[in-house]
């Protein structure tokens, strides 16, 4: 009769440890979704090289551009359901994002992107890095939307983000 209870008592708690400690959330999901996902990044800067663009822009007196470039005070939160916030200076603008090239390059999309001048409402980055604390984008000069031939010899920059 003992070894009857033992054996109830050994399912009962089986059956219970089976049916806690899987976290659906985590399924179907890539490592880069995980990653990009995982809580709100906050801007870094925008480097051509090692130099920090606006240090490039307010040395030529550029401080207009050199503080909309400023992603300092940005931050994003990107969701799994391929929808983003940033939220600069206390103004909030959403939009979509979605990976592509064999999740090597993130397109993001937005009425109002305020990372790029001009007009555009789909921006493709290039992913230098992303794990669990640096996300590093890469961009070329043109693409983003500003004329910056002026400030430097530079054909890219990264856009740098930290959690």
């Amino acid at each position: 009769m003992k070894k009857l209870h033992l054996i109830a008592l050994l399912l009962v708690t089986l059956c219970t440890f089976s049916l806690t400690g899987c976290k659906d959330d985590d399924e179907n999901v890539s490592p880069r979704t995980s990653l990009l996902t995982d809580g709100e990044w906050r801007g870094d800067g925008i480097y051509a090289g090692t130099f920090p663009v606006t240090t490039l822009l307010q040395f030529a007196g550029e401080t207009e551009l050199a503080e909309a470039l400023n992603i300092k005070t940005t931050t994003f939160d990107f969701e799994r359901d391929g929808t983003f916030e940033a939220t600069k200076d206390g103004v909030t603008e959403t939009g979509t994002w979605r990976f592509t090239n064999n999740e090597e390059s993130i397109i993001i999309s937005g009425d109002n992107l305020t990372l790029t001048g001009g007009n555009a409402n789909e921006v493709t980055f290039d992913i230098v890095q992303l794990t669990a604390s640096n996300f590093n984008l890469e961009i070329d000069v043109q693409e983003l939307g500003y004329d910056l031939s002026d400030y430097g010899n530079f054909s890219t920059v990264q856009l740098r983000l930290v959690k």
